[in-house]
Protein backbone atom coordinates (compact mmCIF):
# COMPACT_ATOMS: atom_id res chain seq x y z
CA UNK A 1 0.00 0.00 0.00
CA UNK A 2 1.61 3.16 -1.03
CA UNK A 3 1.28 6.20 1.88
CA UNK A 4 0.06 9.80 0.75
CA UNK A 5 2.75 11.95 2.65
CA UNK A 6 0.78 14.17 4.45
CA UNK A 7 0.77 17.49 6.62
CA UNK A 8 -1.64 19.75 9.19
CA UNK A 9 -3.30 22.36 7.53
CA UNK A 10 -1.96 25.49 8.80
CA UNK A 11 -4.70 28.18 9.69
CA UNK A 12 -4.52 32.26 9.84
CA UNK A 13 -4.94 32.56 13.03
CA UNK A 14 -7.56 35.56 13.83
CA UNK A 15 -7.18 38.59 16.74
CA UNK A 16 -10.17 37.44 18.14
CA UNK A 17 -8.93 33.61 18.31
CA UNK A 18 -5.59 34.90 20.05
CA UNK A 19 -7.43 37.00 22.40
CA UNK A 20 -9.52 34.05 23.95
CA UNK A 21 -12.57 34.29 21.89
CA UNK A 22 -14.02 31.61 20.05
CA UNK A 23 -14.45 31.53 16.16
CA UNK A 24 -16.73 29.42 13.93
CA UNK A 25 -15.45 28.67 10.96
CA UNK A 26 -17.71 28.50 8.05
CA UNK A 27 -17.80 25.66 5.33
CA UNK A 28 -15.96 23.15 8.65
CA UNK A 29 -18.01 20.06 8.60
CA UNK A 30 -19.08 19.16 12.35
CA UNK A 31 -18.52 15.68 12.46
CA UNK A 32 -17.56 12.44 10.00
CA UNK A 33 -18.20 8.56 9.87
CA UNK A 34 -15.76 5.54 9.98
CA UNK A 35 -16.76 5.26 6.31
CA UNK A 36 -15.30 9.23 5.22
CA UNK A 37 -12.10 8.11 6.71
CA UNK A 38 -9.19 6.86 4.23
CA UNK A 39 -6.82 4.22 5.64
CA UNK A 40 -4.15 6.11 3.67
CA UNK A 41 -4.51 9.48 5.36
CA UNK A 42 -4.11 7.64 8.18
CA UNK A 43 -1.10 5.47 7.14
CA UNK A 44 0.01 9.10 5.89
CA UNK A 45 -0.15 10.39 9.23
CA UNK A 46 1.93 7.36 10.92
CA UNK A 47 4.34 7.89 8.41
CA UNK A 48 4.78 11.73 8.96
CA UNK A 49 5.17 11.21 12.88
CA UNK A 50 8.15 13.35 13.68
CA UNK A 51 9.17 10.94 15.78
CA UNK A 52 7.79 7.71 15.54
CA UNK A 53 5.20 7.25 16.24
CA UNK A 54 4.83 9.37 19.73
CA UNK A 55 5.36 13.22 18.51
CA UNK A 56 3.06 13.45 16.00
CA UNK A 57 2.70 16.75 13.94
CA UNK A 58 0.12 19.18 15.91
CA UNK A 59 0.21 17.41 19.44
CA UNK A 60 0.94 19.37 22.61
CA UNK A 61 3.79 17.36 24.61
CA UNK A 62 5.51 17.97 27.90
CA UNK A 63 8.77 17.01 29.20
CA UNK A 64 9.40 17.73 32.69
CA UNK A 65 12.33 16.56 35.31
CA UNK A 66 13.79 18.03 38.72
CA UNK A 67 16.34 21.08 37.90
CA UNK A 68 19.41 19.67 36.69
CA UNK A 69 18.39 16.56 35.13
CA UNK A 70 19.04 17.18 31.79
CA UNK A 71 15.58 17.91 30.10
CA UNK A 72 16.89 20.88 28.08
CA UNK A 73 19.56 18.90 26.32
CA UNK A 74 16.80 16.17 25.78
CA UNK A 75 14.69 18.97 23.92
CA UNK A 76 17.21 20.05 22.32
CA UNK A 77 18.78 16.53 21.05
CA UNK A 78 15.95 15.84 20.01
CA UNK A 79 14.95 19.16 18.16
CA UNK A 80 18.42 19.37 16.37
CA UNK A 81 17.86 15.19 14.89
CA UNK A 82 14.56 16.22 14.01
CA UNK A 83 16.10 19.72 11.70
CA UNK A 84 18.53 17.21 10.62
CA UNK A 85 16.10 14.59 9.71
CA UNK A 86 18.48 11.63 11.83
CA UNK A 87 16.84 8.75 13.38
CA UNK A 88 16.62 9.96 17.29
CA UNK A 89 16.69 7.40 19.80
CA UNK A 90 16.54 4.32 17.60
CA UNK A 91 13.24 5.68 15.99
CA UNK A 92 12.49 7.33 12.82
CA UNK A 93 12.21 10.56 12.61
CA UNK A 94 10.47 12.94 9.93
CA UNK A 95 12.41 16.06 8.55
CA UNK A 96 11.07 19.49 9.21
CA UNK A 97 12.31 22.79 10.41
CA UNK A 98 12.06 24.03 14.56
CA UNK A 99 11.52 26.76 16.29
CA UNK A 100 13.22 26.88 19.93
CA UNK A 101 12.07 29.80 22.29
CA UNK A 102 14.71 29.47 25.26
CA UNK A 103 13.50 31.47 27.65
CA UNK A 104 16.22 30.57 30.51
CA UNK A 105 20.24 30.15 30.24
CA UNK A 106 20.49 32.26 26.60
CA UNK A 107 23.89 31.86 26.85
CA UNK A 108 24.68 28.74 27.25
CA UNK A 109 22.04 27.65 25.14
CA UNK A 110 24.02 29.56 21.97
CA UNK A 111 26.90 27.60 22.84
CA UNK A 112 25.57 24.53 22.98
CA UNK A 113 23.85 25.07 19.68
CA UNK A 114 27.40 25.59 18.14
CA UNK A 115 28.17 22.18 19.89
CA UNK A 116 25.86 20.66 18.20
CA UNK A 117 26.56 21.21 15.08
CA UNK A 118 29.91 20.22 15.24
CA UNK A 119 28.80 17.13 16.99
CA UNK A 120 25.99 16.30 14.37
CA UNK A 121 25.96 18.51 11.54
CA UNK A 122 24.56 21.82 11.03
CA UNK A 123 20.55 22.31 10.19
CA UNK A 124 20.77 25.67 9.10
CA UNK A 125 17.98 27.28 9.00
CA UNK A 126 15.95 23.98 10.08
CA UNK A 127 16.69 24.70 13.70
CA UNK A 128 16.63 28.77 14.70
CA UNK A 129 16.31 29.56 18.38
CA UNK A 130 13.55 32.89 18.75
CA UNK A 131 15.49 35.68 19.88
CA UNK A 132 12.97 37.01 21.51
CA UNK A 133 11.19 36.07 24.88
CA UNK A 134 7.53 36.13 24.01
CA UNK A 135 5.14 36.45 27.31
CA UNK A 136 2.17 33.49 27.39
CA UNK A 137 0.37 34.58 30.83
CA UNK A 138 -3.19 35.00 31.06
CA UNK A 139 -2.95 38.69 31.82
CA UNK A 140 -0.51 39.11 28.81
CA UNK A 141 -1.81 40.67 25.66
CA UNK A 142 -1.35 38.46 22.35
CA UNK A 143 1.78 39.86 21.51
CA UNK A 144 4.29 37.31 22.17
CA UNK A 145 2.07 34.68 20.78
CA UNK A 146 1.64 36.28 17.49
CA UNK A 147 5.33 37.09 17.60
CA UNK A 148 5.89 33.41 18.11
CA UNK A 149 3.83 32.72 15.24
CA UNK A 150 5.40 35.17 12.80
CA UNK A 151 8.92 33.79 13.25
CA UNK A 152 7.21 30.29 12.10
CA UNK A 153 5.99 31.77 9.20
CA UNK A 154 9.26 33.28 8.48
CA UNK A 155 11.01 30.38 9.24
CA UNK A 156 8.54 27.90 7.29
CA UNK A 157 9.12 30.31 4.28
CA UNK A 158 12.80 30.23 4.40
CA UNK A 159 12.49 26.35 4.53
CA UNK A 160 10.12 26.21 1.91
CA UNK A 161 8.33 23.66 4.41
CA UNK A 162 5.73 24.03 7.69
CA UNK A 163 7.78 24.09 11.01
CA UNK A 164 7.06 20.85 12.56
CA UNK A 165 7.78 21.77 16.14
CA UNK A 166 7.64 24.49 18.50
CA UNK A 167 9.71 23.73 21.92
CA UNK A 168 8.68 26.44 24.74
CA UNK A 169 11.49 26.43 27.18
CA UNK A 170 10.26 26.21 30.40
CA UNK A 171 6.56 26.87 30.95
CA UNK A 172 7.49 29.13 34.54
CA UNK A 173 9.32 31.80 32.09
CA UNK A 174 6.39 31.57 29.51
CA UNK A 175 3.91 32.73 31.92
CA UNK A 176 5.54 34.29 34.56
CA UNK A 177 3.31 35.88 37.17
CA UNK A 178 0.09 32.88 36.35
CA UNK A 179 -0.63 30.28 39.10
CA UNK A 180 0.64 26.97 38.09
CA UNK A 181 -1.30 25.39 40.44
CA UNK A 182 -4.68 26.65 39.25
CA UNK A 183 -6.33 24.59 36.51
CA UNK A 184 -7.73 27.63 35.11
CA UNK A 185 -4.73 29.31 34.53
CA UNK A 186 -2.93 26.16 32.94
CA UNK A 187 -6.05 25.29 31.04
CA UNK A 188 -5.74 29.16 29.52
CA UNK A 189 -2.14 27.80 28.49
CA UNK A 190 -3.12 25.00 26.95
CA UNK A 191 -5.68 26.16 24.92
CA UNK A 192 -5.24 29.90 24.23
CA UNK A 193 -1.68 29.96 23.93
CA UNK A 194 -0.38 26.42 23.35
CA UNK A 195 -3.38 25.27 21.30
CA UNK A 196 -3.57 28.53 19.17
CA UNK A 197 -0.06 28.36 18.05
CA UNK A 198 -1.22 24.46 17.29
CA UNK A 199 -3.98 25.89 15.16
CA UNK A 200 -1.98 28.30 13.63
CA UNK A 201 0.70 26.63 12.42
CA UNK A 202 0.34 22.70 12.24
CA UNK A 203 3.22 22.26 14.52
CA UNK A 204 3.82 19.98 17.31
CA UNK A 205 4.00 22.24 20.81
CA UNK A 206 6.76 20.50 23.37
CA UNK A 207 6.80 22.09 26.79
CA UNK A 208 9.37 22.26 29.43
CA UNK A 209 8.38 22.04 33.38
CA UNK A 210 9.73 21.70 36.61
CA UNK A 211 8.65 18.57 38.66
CA UNK A 212 7.56 19.39 42.68
CA UNK A 213 9.07 17.44 45.56
CA UNK A 214 7.96 13.93 45.11
CA UNK A 215 8.81 14.30 41.50
CA UNK A 216 5.60 14.77 39.71
CA UNK A 217 4.97 17.17 37.31
CA UNK A 218 4.46 20.79 39.32
CA UNK A 219 1.51 22.72 39.54
CA UNK A 220 -2.00 21.64 38.18
CA UNK A 221 -2.99 18.00 36.96
CA UNK A 222 -4.32 20.08 34.08
CA UNK A 223 -1.14 20.24 32.28
CA UNK A 224 -0.76 16.27 32.35
CA UNK A 225 -4.04 15.98 31.83
CA UNK A 226 -4.37 17.85 28.80
CA UNK A 227 -1.19 16.23 26.85
CA UNK A 228 -1.12 13.97 23.87
CA UNK A 229 2.65 13.09 25.73
CA UNK A 230 4.57 13.26 28.48
CA UNK A 231 7.89 12.54 29.65
CA UNK A 232 9.70 12.85 32.42
CA UNK A 233 13.56 12.55 32.64
CA UNK A 234 15.15 10.94 35.85
CA UNK A 235 18.19 11.21 37.47
CA UNK A 236 20.19 8.67 39.47
CA UNK A 237 23.75 9.57 39.93
CA UNK A 238 25.58 9.89 37.13
CA UNK A 239 22.85 8.02 35.03
CA UNK A 240 19.88 9.80 33.13
CA UNK A 241 16.65 8.27 31.85
CA UNK A 242 13.76 9.74 29.86
CA UNK A 243 10.41 7.96 30.08
CA UNK A 244 7.43 8.09 28.21
CA UNK A 245 4.98 8.44 30.70
CA UNK A 246 1.72 8.94 28.78
CA UNK A 247 1.25 8.37 25.08
CA UNK A 248 -1.77 8.60 23.31
CA UNK A 249 -2.89 5.82 21.68
CA UNK A 250 0.50 4.25 22.34
CA UNK A 251 2.76 2.47 24.99
CA UNK A 252 4.72 3.99 27.76
CA UNK A 253 8.10 3.11 28.93
CA UNK A 254 11.69 4.29 28.70
CA UNK A 255 12.36 5.92 25.48
CA UNK A 256 16.46 6.66 26.20
CA UNK A 257 19.39 6.43 28.41
CA UNK A 258 21.79 8.82 28.12
CA UNK A 259 24.41 11.14 29.73
CA UNK A 260 25.93 14.51 28.74
CA UNK A 261 29.64 15.29 27.85
CA UNK A 262 31.31 18.19 27.56
CA UNK A 263 32.72 19.29 23.94
CA UNK A 264 34.91 21.64 23.49
CA UNK A 265 34.22 24.52 21.26
CA UNK A 266 37.30 27.09 21.69
CA UNK A 267 40.49 26.23 23.27
CA UNK A 268 42.49 29.63 22.52
CA UNK A 269 41.28 32.05 25.31
CA UNK A 270 44.43 34.20 26.75
CA UNK A 271 43.40 33.31 30.14
CA UNK A 272 43.79 29.26 29.32
CA UNK A 273 40.10 28.58 29.64
CA UNK A 274 38.96 26.08 27.16
CA UNK A 275 35.19 27.12 25.81
CA UNK A 276 32.97 24.21 26.32
CA UNK A 277 29.15 22.99 25.90
CA UNK A 278 27.33 19.77 26.60
CA UNK A 279 25.52 17.47 24.23
CA UNK A 280 23.48 14.36 25.11
CA UNK A 281 24.90 10.94 24.08
CA UNK A 282 23.32 7.78 24.29
CA UNK A 283 24.36 5.81 27.08
CA UNK A 284 25.44 2.47 26.54
CA UNK A 285 23.69 -0.90 28.25
CA UNK A 286 24.88 -1.94 31.19
CA UNK A 287 24.93 -5.11 32.43
CA UNK A 288 21.91 -5.96 35.12
CA UNK A 289 19.96 -3.74 33.68
CA UNK A 290 16.20 -4.32 34.50
CA UNK A 291 14.37 -3.02 31.42
CA UNK A 292 10.90 -1.68 31.04
CA UNK A 293 8.31 -3.21 32.85
CA UNK A 294 9.27 -1.19 36.31
CA UNK A 295 7.97 1.53 37.84
CA UNK A 296 9.93 5.00 37.48
CA UNK A 297 10.84 5.19 41.38
CA UNK A 298 11.54 0.78 40.95
CA UNK A 299 14.07 1.98 38.06
CA UNK A 300 15.38 4.93 40.42
CA UNK A 301 16.58 2.20 43.11
CA UNK A 302 17.59 -0.46 41.40
CA UNK A 303 20.22 2.28 40.22
CA UNK A 304 20.73 3.01 43.15
CA UNK A 305 21.89 -0.33 44.41
CA UNK A 306 25.07 -0.34 42.10
CA UNK A 307 26.06 2.82 43.79
CA UNK A 308 25.85 1.17 47.36
CA UNK A 309 28.59 -1.19 49.40
CA UNK A 310 28.05 -4.44 48.12
CA UNK A 311 29.02 -7.82 49.77
CA UNK A 312 28.93 -11.13 47.96
CA UNK A 313 25.58 -13.10 49.05
CA UNK A 314 23.38 -16.23 47.71
CA UNK A 315 20.27 -16.17 47.84
CA UNK A 316 18.86 -17.93 51.07
CA UNK A 317 16.19 -19.63 48.82
CA UNK A 318 16.97 -20.31 45.11
CA UNK A 319 20.33 -20.43 45.50
CA UNK A 320 21.29 -17.93 43.13
CA UNK A 321 24.07 -15.32 43.43
CA UNK A 322 23.91 -12.10 44.13
CA UNK A 323 25.14 -9.12 46.47
CA UNK A 324 23.75 -7.84 49.79
CA UNK A 325 23.31 -4.26 49.94
CA UNK A 326 22.44 -2.00 52.97
CA UNK A 327 18.73 -1.11 53.83
CA UNK A 328 20.28 2.20 55.47
CA UNK A 329 22.48 3.01 53.13
CA UNK A 330 19.78 2.50 50.07
CA UNK A 331 17.69 4.51 51.80
CA UNK A 332 19.62 7.52 52.52
CA UNK A 333 20.38 7.62 48.94
CA UNK A 334 16.80 7.22 47.62
CA UNK A 335 15.24 9.42 50.24
CA UNK A 336 14.41 12.53 48.45
CA UNK A 337 15.45 15.90 51.17
CA UNK A 338 12.75 17.84 49.49
CA UNK A 339 9.88 15.63 50.26
CA UNK A 340 8.09 14.27 53.52
CA UNK A 341 9.49 11.37 55.66
CA UNK A 342 5.82 9.70 54.85
CA UNK A 343 6.51 10.26 50.88
CA UNK A 344 10.10 8.91 51.14
CA UNK A 345 8.81 5.88 52.96
CA UNK A 346 6.25 5.09 50.92
CA UNK A 347 8.23 5.26 47.59
CA UNK A 348 10.78 3.58 49.01
CA UNK A 349 8.68 0.45 50.11
CA UNK A 350 6.58 0.67 46.58
CA UNK A 351 9.79 0.81 44.94
CA UNK A 352 11.17 -2.11 46.88
CA UNK A 353 7.79 -4.45 46.39
CA UNK A 354 8.00 -3.89 42.59
CA UNK A 355 11.91 -4.54 42.41
CA UNK A 356 10.61 -7.62 44.76
CA UNK A 357 7.52 -8.84 42.53
CA UNK A 358 10.26 -8.92 39.22
CA UNK A 359 12.54 -10.95 41.70
CA UNK A 360 15.16 -8.73 41.07
CA UNK A 361 15.72 -8.26 45.22
CA UNK A 362 14.66 -10.35 48.32
CA UNK A 363 14.44 -8.73 51.90
CA UNK A 364 17.18 -10.74 53.91
CA UNK A 365 16.20 -8.87 57.24
CA UNK A 366 15.15 -5.37 58.40
CA UNK A 367 18.89 -4.32 57.31
CA UNK A 368 19.77 -6.30 54.36
CA UNK A 369 18.64 -6.61 51.08
CA UNK A 370 19.29 -8.87 48.24
CA UNK A 371 20.00 -7.96 45.04
CA UNK A 372 19.80 -9.97 41.98
CA UNK A 373 23.56 -8.23 40.96
CA UNK A 374 27.35 -9.05 40.92
CA UNK A 375 29.46 -7.29 42.98
CA UNK A 376 31.75 -6.70 39.66
CA UNK A 377 28.61 -5.11 38.10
Amino acid sequence: MSATILRLPRQTISDEELDGREVIHPFTPLFETAFEIDIDVLVGEHLTSIVRPFLTPGCFAVLYSDSGSGKSFVAMDMAWHVALGKQWAGRPVTKGPVLYVALEGTGGFRRRMKAYAQEHGDPGQWFARLKLSPRLAKKDSPEGLKAIVQAVEEQSKRCEMPTSLIVLDTLARAVAGDDENSAGDISHFVERRAGALQRATGAAVLVLHHANKVGAIRGSTALFAAADLVMAVEKTGHSRRLIAEKVKDGTEGTLLDFQIEDRILYSGLEDGVELKAGVLVPAKQQDGDPGDGLSRRARQLWQLIGECTRVPLVHPTTGETGCAVSDRELRAKFYRPSATSDANRRAFYDALEDLIKHNLLARIDRSQIWAKLDVSA
